[in-house]
């Protein structure tokens, strides 16, 4: 065989295998979209190139004025390894735009391939009034093997370009009452708390409250928000039925989060009021924006335990002929009649209550 046909073989055959010429991937990081819609987070997967032989990396992600991690509510994670890392722990941190981010095996183990992903960050983008292109920095980059350190990589940049749809869909704003539990001081009280992604002018809702409260008991609504700015009316529209409205007034809002919009007392006197669980109604609800559209979410109840009120008196004898009532100072001292504050009411049948005397 002649000496240029070996040399062409030869030839055929590195081109077949790859070995000569196959040259390594120099590694490095990127951002892998390009294009992102404002009005949420964004699930953005880190690349990674040239992984072969590496098992650790960290690195700084220096972000935009506009961008920043989501706030990691509703159960959105900020930073979940991709498939060239699972195997691996992440740990990150952000402050004034930075966020720096490790990953790393405990038992040195290598990154599952050539490239991949990394891992995803979840960024909250800014609302912005027309589509503009942001730069994200990957620095201060440096990669390991099981027995090397310190393999500083060149930094990355990358535009991100974030699109403004030309209709951007109306969203219902997201409303939500809560009421505090009750609580025993001579009297029940209660507070009615809305919390709301955006300014209100009125919130208003009917409340049922329990027959026997409602005759025999002090029940009373008060807002939170009276001052000059607000007007809070409470109108009585049936046996057991209140109404109640709370207004801003020209110049005022009553404004996003969570606001007290009202309170609840009922004042307990033994005798009047069986021992028992009661249930509130409140319903009809009418919330009216900052911008004057009505919603009206859904009605719910709560609850006023009033089962575990009463106490046993050690000293009272049960089978004791004396009707009468006495009357104890919160320190357990016996007085005459009752006096301003808080005090201990005991019964001929030597049940014990505390009240409230004003």
């Amino acid at each position: 065989m002649s000496k240029k046909i070996k040399l062409f073989i030869m030839y055929v055959m590195m081109i077949m295998t790859g070995n000569c010429f196959a040259k390594p991937i120099s590694p490095y990081f990127t951002f892998s979209v390009d294009t992102v819609n404002v009005g949420g987070p964004v699930n953005a997967p880190i690349m990674f190139y040239g992984a072969s032989g590496l098992c650790a990396f960290q690195m700084s992600i220096v972000l935009p004025q506009g961008i920043s991690p989501a706030d990691g509510t509703d159960g959105v994670t900020i930073v979940t390894p991709g498939e060239l890392c699972a195997d691996h722990e992440y740990s990150y941190n952000y402050k004034d735009g930075v966020m720096d981010i490790a990953c790393l095996s405990m038992t040195n183990s290598a990154f599952n391939d050539l490239v991949g992903v990394a891992f995803y960050v979840a960024l909250q983008v800014d609302s912005v009034e027309t589509t503009t292109s942001k730069e994200i920095w990957i620095k201060n980059v440096e990669v390991s093997t099981s027995d090397v350190r310190g393999f500083k990589l060149v930094d990355e940049c990358h535009n991100l370009t974030l699109f403004v749809p030309e209709n951007i869909p109306d969203v219902d704003p997201e409303f939500s009452f809560t009421v505090s539990p009750f609580t025993f001081s001579g009297s029940f009280e209660s507070s009615i708390t809305i919390n709301s992604s955006v300014d209100l002018s009125s919130i208003a809702f009917k409340v049922t409250v329990p027959q026997v409260l409602a005759i025999n008991n002090l029940f009373s609504l008060f807002g939170y928000l009276i001052d000059s700015g607000f007007s809070t009316e409470v109108v009585k529209t049936g046996t057991n039925e209140y109404y109640i409205r709370i207004s801003a007034q020209e110049g005022h809002v009553i404004p996003a989060g969570t606001v007290s919009i009202a309170g609840i007392a009922v004042q307990y006197v033994l005798g009047l009021i069986p021992s028992d669980v009661y249930t509130f109604y409140l319903d009809d609800i009418a919330i009216t924006t900052s911008s004057g559209k009505v919603y009206n979410p859904a009605p719910f109840e709560y609850t006023l335990d009033l089962t575990g009120t009463l106490v046993e008196s050690a000293d009272q004898d049960p089978d004791s002929d004396n009707n009468t009532v006495s009357f104890f100072t919160i320190d357990g001292r016996e007085i005459d009649a009752p006096v301003k504050g808080i005090i201990l009411m005991r019964q001929p049948n030597g049940k014990v209550t505390k009240v409230i005397n004003r």
